[in-house]
């Protein structure tokens, strides 16, 4: 213990941190913001093995770190968006195709709870959601798929509250007029 206090402030000893209970209280918000990112189970859980692998090598930063939480969230959002300009692949439906399924589903009598909860609808609202600029697409997903607070979202991202909740105001409006647009405002 005394080599700790006699060495420069860059040299200090971080205290170890157990690896099992970070992975265990963290993986499943790691997980959920990789697979908002991806949309793809197996690249999701490869983002977050390289999220953990970042967290391990930089773990001496841990203990200073205000929020812990909305860090992992910051290296978790990361790792997937590297992930993501790695693969750059996947087939996408058009969202015309998808409007016109949706279309169908409402043509058919089905509530608009049963529509809002079926496949056609999500991966619809996943498209416009990933065609939206970035800094609106961060804050929908770190919002509504990992549902962190805008406190932590603001601490992930580097930016203001404020910044967050006009973001996200920002992006719910685009995403209600792209809406409107494809399906309609039919009642």
């Amino acid at each position: 213990m005394e080599l700790e206090t006699t060495l420069p402030a860059p040299f200090t000893i971080a205290p170890p941190i157990d690896q099992a209970a970070l992975v265990a209280e963290h993986q499943r918000m790691v997980f959920r913001i990789a697979f908002s990112v991806l949309r793809n189970h197996h690249e999701a859980e490869e983002a977050a093995q390289e999220c953990f692998l970042r967290l391990f090598r930089s773990a001496g930063k841990l203990a200073g770190v205000a929020d812990a939480k909305a860090w992992i969230a910051r290296i978790a959002w990361n790792a997937a968006l590297d992930c993501k300009r790695r693969s750059r692949a996947g087939a996408e439906v058009p969202l015309e195709d998808l409007a016109r399924g949706v279309d169908t589903l409402r043509s058919q009598g089905q509530s608009p709870e049963q529509i809002a909860s079926g496949n056609q609808m999500q991966r619809l609202l996943a498209q416009l959601i990933a065609a939206l600029p970035t800094n609106l697409q961060e804050v929908v997903q770190l919002s509504t798929v990992e549902e962190l607070e805008h406190r932590e979202i603001a601490l992930a991202l580097g930016i203001t509250e404020a910044a967050v909740r006009s973001r996200l105001f920002n992006a719910r409006q685009k995403l209600k007029e792209k809406l409107d647009r494809l399906l309609g405002e039919r009642s």
